[in-house]
């Protein structure tokens, strides 16, 4: 019985690798900017041309101009703070991970951190700081990759300074939004 029991905990450890490794490439992928449509052997439909689908008697449409969307800058910084406060969480929760050993919980971690990424990257900041905003948040990218880096190579000392790193780009982001408010 202890050899099935060995092998159902074997199998278990494996499914999980499987999980946690499916999750941080899938992550990557979108932190990285990964269009399916664009992969070989993936097909996209076509663009149908607007004037080729105009019957020769109806007289083209005016294109319209576009609006300028304007970006709410209160929600901007109010939903970033939380998207920032979440991140730094689960840093505190990997420190607390690397104390207990836990290693597939640094993965899941791992996933929570490019998940909160992808929220932040994924909303349009407010002109005057957008440039700002993006270059900072290319930062924290780096960031996520060096934590990465240092999970996967079992690099404790290393992605406990990787962790510190982040946490100081978290502050840059924050005065990022502070410059927002002003």
């Amino acid at each position: 019985m202890a050899l099935t029991g060995t092998i159902v905990g074997a199998i278990a450890t494996l499914l999980g690798l499987v999980i946690s490794v499916a999750l941080i490439v899938g992550a990557t992928a979108a932190r990285s900017g990964f269009d399916a449509g664009s992969a070989p052997g993936i097909e996209t439909p076509a663009a149908t041309d607007p004037e080729a689908a105009t019957p020769a008697d109806e007289p083209a449409a005016e294109p319209e101009e576009e609006a300028v969307p304007q970006v709410d800058t209160a929600s901007f910084v109010a939903a970033s703070r939380g998207d920032l406060a979440d991140f730094e969480k689960d840093l505190d929760d990997m420190i607390v991970t690397i104390d207990e050993g836990g290693f597939w919980r640094l993965l899941s971690n791992s996933v929570e951190l490019s998940f909160n990424y992808g929220q932040l990257s994924g909303r349009e900041a407010p002109a005057p700081i957008a440039a700002e905003w993006k270059t900072q948040l290319d930062a924290l990218d780096d960031r996520i990759t060096a934590i990465d880096d240092a999970i996967t190579d079992d690099r404790t000392d290393d992605l406990r300074a990787e962790i510190e790193a982040a946490r100081a780009q978290l502050d840059v982001l924050r005065g990022v939004l502070d410059t927002a408010e002003d």
